[in-house]
Parts: structure tokens; C-alpha cells; sequence
């Protein structure tokens, strides 16, 4: 009887271990693509700051018939003062 007891704590002792190595290589992981992350979007912002200027976006708004305040909620997408904004629309 107590050798099935050492036998099941010996069990369990592994089981813990072999969670704890996986959650710490989890965690070693998850560190390092936070900083690559981070790292990357640093570049990033340096990149833009050089051109004085954010990179360019596409914003893609469905549109069918006249919708109601449809000028109103397409100008709401592009604030004023964005500098090389191009308005492209295709409706169907």
C-alpha cells in the first residue's frame, strides 16, 4: 500500500515538473515576441517619423443605394487635416 502511494506522489511530482518546464518555456517565448514586437514597432515609428508622415491606409466601406447621411458617415472615415487622403468608392 505504500509503495502504490510513493508510487502515485512520484507520478504527480512529475507532472508538476513537466508543467512547470512547459509554463516556463511558455513564458521565455512570450517575452521574446513581445519584445521583437516591440522592437519592430520602434522601427517603425522612427521609419514615419523620418517621412514625416504615418503609412498609408486602406479604409473599405460597403455601399448600396443611397444610404441615409451616406456623405456624412463616408467624410466621418477621413478627418480633416489628413494630408495625401485619395477617397476611392465602388458601388454595386
Amino acid at each position: 500500500m505504500t509503495a502504490a502511494i510513493n508510487l502515485l506522489a512520484l507520478a504527480a511530482l512529475a507532472v508538476a515538473c513537466i508543467g512547470i518546464l512547459s509554463s516556463s518555456i511558455f513564458l521565455v517565448l512570450s517575452l521574446a515576441g513581445a519584445a521583437k514586437f516591440h522592437r519592430q514597432s520602434e522601427e517603425q515609428r522612427r521609419f514615419a517619423e523620418k517621412r514625416n508622415k504615418m503609412p498609408a491606409v486602406s479604409v473599405l466601406k460597403p455601399v448600396h443605394g443611397a444610404e441615409p447621411r451616406l456623405k456624412e458617415n463616408i467624410d466621418s472615415f477621413f478627418p480633416a487635416g489628413l494630408s495625401g487622403v485619395r477617397n476611392t468608392f465602388c458601388g454595386g
